[in-house]
């Protein structure tokens, strides 16, 4: 649930708009392999970037591609924090191409974030993944 700030920030955003523009991470690079672990267990968590940059970012989307295992269910968790630390702030189940969250989430500014995933299979299944983050929105 998003705390009065965010929603006035986000209610803002979308009167300012025009402020708004989409980035790619990880930036100008392959997306990340994500390996699962047992049967429904999540892998290790891997880093996605090592900052959001200088200014907070809004997660607004997550895509996923090339699963080893096509027939496998997948779920997809993106976190943030350190390594070692990371909290998880969005799971998502695999859904061949793009998810758009239904609400944004907010990363603070230089914020490292991480994914992982888990499959039906049991295998070590992999899916590649980028994030789409927003910027320009207010604090």
């Amino acid at each position: 649930m998003a705390t009065p700030q965010e929603a006035r920030a986000l209610y803002n955003s979308y009167v300012n708009s025009g402020n708004i523009s989409y980035i790619t991470l990880p930036d100008g690079a392959a997306a990340i392999t994500l390996t699962a672990a047992a049967a429904w267990v999540f892998g290790a968590w891997a880093q996605i970037v090592a900052s959001v940059g200088a200014a907070a970012a809004w997660l607004c989307g997550v895509a996923i591609q090339t699963p080893s295992a096509p027939a496998s269910e997948y779920d997809v968790d993106i976190g943030q924090g350190a390594a070692a630390a990371e909290v998880s702030i969005a799971e998502l189940p695999y859904a061949a191409g793009m998810i758009w969250l239904p609400a944004m989430v907010r990363v603070p500014a230089t914020t490292r974030l991480a994914g992982r995933t888990r499959s039906s299979s049991g295998a070590a299944d992999t899916v590649a993944v980028k994030v789409v983050v927003a910027l320009g929105l207010p604090a």
